[in-house]
């Protein structure tokens, strides 16, 4: 429905109060979205997890915490 109403090529970007939601599409006909994370300190992930946190760390994707 995205592309079909405007055939458009290349990136849309929707504005939102949290931030902008960027939109791609491929060479293949699919599209890709790029949403946008929020990044979390030692802190949180402490209380999160109710736990310490010896160490970790992290991918574009991934997210890995070593816990005492």
């Amino acid at each position: 429905m995205l592309y079909s109403v405007n055939p458009a090529t290349g990136q849309l970007e929707f504005r939102m109060a949290g931030g902008s939601l960027t939109v791609n599409r491929l060479v293949n006909g699919r599209i890709a979205i790029d949403f946008p994370a929020k990044a979390v300190s030692p802190a949180d992930l402490e209380k999160a997890l109710g736990a310490t946190a010896a160490g970790g760390g992290n991918s574009r994707l991934d997210l890995l915490v070593e816990l005492e």
